[in-house]
């Protein structure tokens, strides 16, 4: 191990395992062992001098494909774009540090010729974000405190969902309400319109908007499609158990398609389908083992969308791909007392920074795929 190499991930213990498993073996001492069997075959030199191990160093290519760790062929170019990604993040932040420092002794009730022209786009833009949104999220009507279907928990989950957004909903029209005002020069500035100044013009999402977890280097705008599209899924959930009774609220929720990446707390609701399936089979929580298919099986499962493989294809099995991510129409997730122990076992993320598993489930390949090289190029399923 390398000092400061620490891994915390178990996913990350699993690919070292891989490379340690393929090149720190017993026919790595063979004269054929190919370090390398990909496009290309790399073997290791034939001498045992350390002469000889020099000059086959020296012989080595001067760019190495990235395929000879494993990655996709596409990996450094993957990078770069993120470094560019950051890169201009970075320089819109600097520039909104440099506007509220020429236009802070701007007065919010000056006349609108005498607005500053980031004041006008930020007014056009808070304009453009208010239409986007939904006006409203009506709440779920609440049975009493008494009735079952309080105690069911795919109704919580949804409730809590809906009510969240409701909440956030609220406080962003409002927000963007008093940001109006101010650049319309119809009333003063206060310190949290201030910081809302800032943040539009840079293109950030404010703090107190963000009350779920999202991408990394999320910008403001994006922010605003994604929770426009949340607020119209948790709508359609809410609606969908709104007249629903506690022995028909699991049946309606499996009936819908369930935009699992598009809920505020999605690992809640992968726990309270857990929890219904539990009580379906009468059995604990702990005998169950979840499961993921693009095809709908026997048993209780939950549909859900929006799911996207990174690196590979997904059909009946997994076939590795060239680092793309390809979409799957419908996901079915279910729960069962017995789990097969073919495949490989595949990380479910939250979105694509990698930084919130949801779960992991064990995942058939194809006959022709090297299961190994499912782990080495680090196949992930991403719900947002």
């Amino acid at each position: 191990c390398i000092y400061g190499g620490r891994i915390d991930s178990d996913f990350d213990h699993r690919v070292l395992r891989v490379f340690i498993d393929r090149w720190f073996c017993a026919d790595a001492y063979n004269a054929d062992f190919a370090l390398v069997n990909d496009d290309c075959v790399v073997r290791g030199p034939d001498g045992t001098s350390h002469e000889e191990f020099v000059a086959w160093c020296h012989e080595l290519p001067e760019h190495e494909p990235p395929v000879w760790l494993g990655l996709p062929p596409n990996a450094e170019t993957l990078v770069l774009v993120q470094k560019g990604q950051e890169f201009v993040a970075d320089v819109r932040r600097l520039r909104s540090l440099m506007d509220d420092d020429d236009d802070d002794d701007v007065e919010a009730g000056a006349q609108t010729s005498g607005v500053p022209a980031y004041m006008r786009h930020i007014d056009t833009v808070a304009t453009a974000f208010s239409q986007q949104l939904p006006q409203a999220l009506p709440l779920l009507s609440l049975p009493s405190s008494s009735s079952s279907l309080v105690q069911t928990p795919l109704f919580r989950v949804i409730e809590r969902e809906t009510r969240v957004a409701h909440k956030l909903l609220t406080l962003v029209h409002r927000d963007l309400h008093a940001l109006r005002r101010v650049c319309r020069g119809e009333t003063k500035q206060t310190n949290h319109v201030r910081n809302l100044l800032r943040d539009f013009n840079a293109n950030v999402v404010p703090r107190a908007w963000l009350q779920y977890t999202v991408p990394r280097g999320c910008s403001l705008s994006r922010w605003v499609t994604d929770f426009a599209m949340r607020v119209d899924h948790i709508r359609e959930l809410s609606a969908c158990v709104e007249s629903a009774t506690a022995q028909t609220v699991v049946e309606r929720v499996q009936s819908v398609r369930v935009w699992l990446g598009g809920l505020l707390f999605p690992e809640a609701f992968v726990t309270a389908t857990r929890q219904s399936v539990a009580k379906q089979l009468e059995c604990s929580l702990e005998e169950l083992h979840v499961g993921l298919s693009p095809f709908s099986e026997n048993g209780v499962t939950f549909m859900v969308g929006g799911l996207r493989v990174e690196g590979a294809e997904w059909t009946r099995g997994l076939v590795v791909n060239e680092g793309s991510a390809s979409h799957v129409q419908v996901g079915y997730l279910s729960w069962s007392k017995t789990q097969s122990e073919d495949g490989v076992v595949v990380p479910v993320y939250l979105n694509g920074d990698r930084s919130l598993l949801l779960f992991e489930v064990r995942v058939p390949v194809e006959h022709s795929v090297d299961a190994h090289k499912v782990v080495q190029r680090a196949v992930a399923i991403v719900a947002a």
